[in-house]
């Protein structure tokens, strides 16, 4: 669980056994807890006696240059399936590039399929995705080095964030008020979006370019009575197409993003 420290008899130094899954000082104090603890706390959230392997699960992906490693499971009680996959031909890099795969599952059981990179937690609704009979196709999965699932939401608690928005607030350069919809002529200015304060809830901010390609992001601070966060807009974003918000509740192992507003940009 914890690094350890070897302090060598010969001459008095110390070797770190950097294994664990918190850091520590020389003087064997917590230093930090390592990404790879939360990463382990999601798969734990997941992965429980209820979820059952598929045997010869079958499948198919776009990708033809790169190996996949693809297991499955079903739910206990309601055959809901989990799909794990991560590439497999490379020693894992620090690298979060991923690459859009496509994947089809001749006899798939889902509802309401979500994205998950384990890795982080983060959970998103797949926009893109069609069944035919038992056949499900999952468009645009983004997949690298790291686990990220394919799972029935049914599959495993998420905590949605079901909290009404008020004080919506989203100002051009002029400081002109927009309405969630509204289009913006101009991507020079900012982006200011509130809601009332909850010390459960975080927000964040995000601009998206063409194929809602994320381009910049921030994050939201507590300014007293409400939660606000900004994006600069210059002219170096003319490339944006959509501005997003989204919130999720603090205490979620896996949390849900709950999209607040989506403003489209000339």
């Amino acid at each position: 669980m914890i690094d350890l420290m070897y302090r060598q008899e010969a001459d008095g130094s110390i070797t770190q056994n950097a294994k664990g899954l918190i850091k520590i000082n020389e003087d064997m104090s917590v230093k930090s807890i390592k990404p790879a603890y939360y990463t382990l706390q999601n798969i734990a959230s997941v992965f429980d006696n209820t979820l059952n392997p598929i045997a010869g699960y079958d499948y198919t992906t776009s990708e033809t240059s790169r190996l996949l490693h693809t297991t499955a499971y079903e739910k206990t009680g309601t055959g809901k399936q989990v799909i794990a996959t991560w590439f497999k031909d490379d020693t894992p890099t620090n690298s979060t590039v991923t690459s859009p795969i496509t994947y089809t599952v001749s006899k798939g059981n889902f509802d309401n399929p979500v994205y998950v990179d384990l890795r982080t937690g983060d959970v998103y609704n797949i926009r893109k995705w069609e069944k035919n009979g038992d056949s499900y196709t999952f468009y645009y999965i983004p997949v690298y080095d790291s686990a990220v699932l394919i799972a029935d939401a049914s599959a495993f608690e998420i905590d949605y964030i079901e909290d009404s928005v008020s004080a919506l607030n989203v100002t051009d350069e002029n400081g002109n008020t927009i309405t969630a919809l509204d289009t913006i002529s101009s991507v020079v200015g900012s982006a200011n979006i509130k809601i009332e304060d909850n010390e459960d809830v975080y927000m964040h901010i995000a601009l998206y370019g063409d194929n809602n390609t994320l381009i910049s992001v921030s994050s939201a601070k507590n300014d007293g009575d409400f939660i606000s966060a900004k994006l600069i807009l210059d002219d170096n974003s003319r490339r944006a197409k959509t501005i997003k918000a989204f919130i999720w509740h603090k205490d979620s192992m896996i949390p849900m993003l709950k999209q607040i507003v989506s403003i489209n940009i000339k």
